[in-house]
């Protein structure tokens, strides 16, 4: 999604954005203002939208009816509301693993919620020794790794329900101090009876 993208490839580019991504099946959309939709999505929370090519109604220069918007509309809502819906088997680590370094440093266990690699890379980077879990592993799994921290960076599976297992309000933290990564805005939330909110 992008306010217009680039009809000319880059200096290291063999094909324009465009050529990439339909040479993958991506589907994308420009002509948005991308910074009032981020307004809108900050203020309100995400929205649910579809997006629907006028070829699939007609020509590809086919204004859209009243009734096709409807329908589409209709489509958009009936998608699943993602706040609240458990999506960490979808996103997370099927199984623990240990990230590749040379150095031995202490020793950080990751939650995964949807992870982005760049934070566990740059952790290893740090000299930390660092174990990636799913994100439903129990406190008791944690410890028994003896780790010297922990950090469950947000994601798109970041527990929200007060009956997550793994909220960090669990018996573990008392024993294992979290890391700074991304705490700021989910630790304190939770302590407080809050929560994230996608």
């Amino acid at each position: 999604m992008a306010k217009e993208f680039s009809r000319v490839a880059s200096n290291s580019a063999q094909q324009t954005i465009g050529e990439f991504m339909a040479f993958y099946g991506v589907v994308g959309i420009e002509g948005i203002d991308t910074r009032a939709l981020v307004r809108k999505i900050r203020e309100g929370g995400v929205l649910k939208g579809t997006i629907a090519h006028a070829s699939l109604f007609g020509a590809p220069d086919h204004t859209f009816t009243e009734e096709e918007l409807r329908v589409l509309q209709e489509e958009a809502r009936s998608w699943t509301d993602i706040d609240g819906r458990d999506m960490t088997p979808e996103v997370s680590t099927p199984l623990p693993y240990a990230w590749p370094t040379l150095k031995s440093g202490r020793r950080i266990v990751v939650m995964d919620f949807g992870i982005k690699h760049a934070i566990v890379e740059n952790l290893a980077a740090l000299g930390f020794e660092v174990i990636v879990v799913p994100g439903k592993t129990p406190a008791h799994q944690i410890m028994a790794l003896e780790p010297h921290g922990s950090s469950s960076p947000t994601g798109p599976a970041t527990p929200r329900c007060p009956a997550t297992p793994t909220r960090p309000s669990g018996s573990s933290w008392g024993f294992c101090p979290p890391s700074a990564s991304a705490w700021g805005t989910s630790f304190w939330p939770w302590r407080r009876g809050g929560g994230p909110s996608r």
